[in-house]
């Protein structure tokens, strides 16, 4: 996945228009935007401008919020935690990439 600025655009369209009601938002109170890492400081600029900037022109207001050291605290109460049953740790996955078949509640509960 490369940088994709119509994608982009599209994703402000739509969290302008979550954001006013005109489109459901699932009941989430944030949107997510997926970029490939090589884009993350690309990414991180136009968010913090572009976005901001255009959420400003349509009366919004928007707060920028780093997932990664939530979910680092979230999971850092399963790190050591004692296996309660030898096969406890099949509910855990194999490998880092194996992860992302899990859901994020998963890890949060």
């Amino acid at each position: 996945m490369s940088w994709d600025e119509g994608r982009f655009d599209r994703f402000v369209d739509a969290t302008i228009r979550m954001a006013k009601g005109q489109m459901p938002g699932y009941g989430q109170p944030h949107v997510l935007l997926p970029y490939a890492p090589p884009d993350e400081l690309y990414c991180l600029g136009q968010v913090r401008t572009v976005l901001r900037s255009r959420l400003t022109q349509a009366g919004l207001v928007s707060e920028p919020v780093a997932v990664a050291p939530l979910v680092a605290q979230a999971t850092a109460r399963y790190r050591n935690r004692l296996l309660n049953d030898a096969d406890d740790y099949l509910s855990f996955p194999k490998t880092p990439s194996a992860a992302e078949n899990y859901p994020a509640s998963f890890t949060l509960q």
